[in-house]
């Protein structure tokens, strides 16, 4: 069995990224989860931390930690969303965001980033924070990146392969 579950939780998403890994995959048919049995899960989409995901979002991590609950299992949300990143840490292991343009950027590093570190020192865990910026994409020296694991310089990967400890599945309802 693969040990990583990455888990479309909804096609929606506010962008059209010209080379969007989902244009590549015929998401309506890929395989419906049937068990949560996995070291590790991937909250992927579309985009699941928008506005209209947000609380469909959260409430699957924590019926997946609840009902289908595994000793040391870790969820990941993957978004490009940072508005929301501080409340989902309270749900997940971690977040990868990523910047796919100098708008998204400038969200982070403006505002969101001193939301996100204020909420972590709540948090009594640690969290993962991966941050994936594409090609292109300026964040000024200044913003201190020192909580986060930064790659820079992302490009699309043509027909988005799936890693071999992976499998991709999708919530019945998307």
């Amino acid at each position: 069995m693969k040990k990583k579950l990455r888990l479309l939780v909804t096609k929606c998403c506010p962008k059209s990224c010209k080379g969007c890994c989902n244009k590549d995959w015929d998401l309506d048919n890929l395989p419906i989860v049937t068990h949560y049995k996995y070291d590790e899960i991937l909250i992927t989409g579309g985009e699941p931390l928008s506005k209209e995901n947000f609380n469909e979002t959260l409430r699957l991590i924590d019926y997946i930690d609840t009902i289908h609950s595994k000793p040391n299992r870790q969820i990941y949300i993957y978004t490009s969303n940072s508005q929301y990143i501080d409340v989902a840490l309270h749900y997940c292991d971690g977040v990868t965001l990523t910047l796919h343009d100098q708008k998204d950027a400038e969200k982070f590093y403006c505002r969101d980033i001193h939301i996100i570190e204020e909420e972590l020192e709540t948090l009594g865990n640690p969290v993962s924070l991966r941050l994936n910026v594409f090609k292109g994409v300026y964040i000024p020296e200044v913003v201190d990146l020192s909580l986060w694991k930064v790659k820079k310089d992302i490009e699309w990967i043509p027909n988005c392969p799936l890693p071999e400890d992976e499998v991709f599945m999708r919530m019945p309802n998307i």
